[in-house]
């Protein structure tokens, strides 16, 4: 059987004939459980995890030695996670699903990031617009300073 990828080599490494194998092993049901229990809640929607998803493939997130690669699900968005986007592109590779379960629609952390900025930029400039029309609008003043005056008046009244 012919070995391709470094994902392979490292199991071979560690010991297990293929992926599979694994997956079926003792050390992965441990890793397994270890992660659902410290994170029992999907990752993409909220709801109840029961499946682990390997954001990466290295010989230390094999060995279990870094949970921030293991990402729990429920099992509709792991199969959603791997089966083809909206283009009908499949989304095996497990960067590709890793980036659509943590950035949603975004082909990057960069993307999301970009747009989330711009979203952001936008709402401050919309609350910075409407904080400038109540400083000139003249009826919002006089309302201002009318609940100014009356707050001075029962503050003054208080024995």
């Amino acid at each position: 059987m012919k070995k391709t990828g470094q994902r392979d080599k490292d199991l071979e490494i560690m010991g297990f004939a293929s992926y599979r194998a694994y997956l079926d092993s003792t050390l992965w049901q441990t890793i397994r459980r270890k992660r659902l229990d410290a994170t029992p809640l999907c990752a993409k929607c909220g709801d109840t995890a029961d499946t682990v998803h390997h954001a990466d493939y290295r010989l230390t997130t094999l060995k279990g030695h870094n949970p921030l690669s293991l990402i729990c699900l429920c099992r509709a968005c792991h199969t959603r996670a791997h089966s083809p986007d909206a283009k009908g592109r499949p989304r095996y590779n497990s960067k590709q699903a890793t980036d659509w379960i943590l950035y949603g629609g975004a082909k990057s952390a960069r993307q999301y990031h970009r747009a989330n900025r711009k979203r952001k930029r936008r709402k401050r400039r919309r609350a910075s617009s409407s904080r400038l029309r109540k400083d000139t609008d003249p009826r919002q003043r006089d309302r201002d300073e009318a609940r100014l005056a009356d707050i001075k008046r029962r503050h003054n009244s208080l024995p």
